[in-house]
């Protein structure tokens, strides 16, 4: 991915573990959706492959645009 990315001119992705998600703290799920959102070239991929078996949990470009949004929401503002 890191290659594919810089190919196409964008900022190569770092290896990272992807965070989980709390539900007593609100701020990890923010966490969690802004890294698959930045990471989402490369969820794609994963679940575009066959051989994983991972199809069903495969996004539409509007349920990217929701998880974008969603983000946006529970982002703590800097004061």
């Amino acid at each position: 991915m890191a290659i594919e990315s810089e190919a196409a001119g964008e900022k190569e992705l770092s290896s990272r573990m992807m965070p989980c998600n709390v539900a007593t703290c609100w701020n990890y799920t923010y966490e969690m959706l802004s890294f698959g959102y930045t990471y989402r070239v490369a969820y794609n991929t994963l679940t575009d492959n066959r051989d994983m078996r991972l199809r069903k949990y495969t996004l539409e470009d509007s349920e990217w645009q929701l998880v974008d949004q969603l983000a946006s929401v529970l982002k703590v503002p800097h004061t």
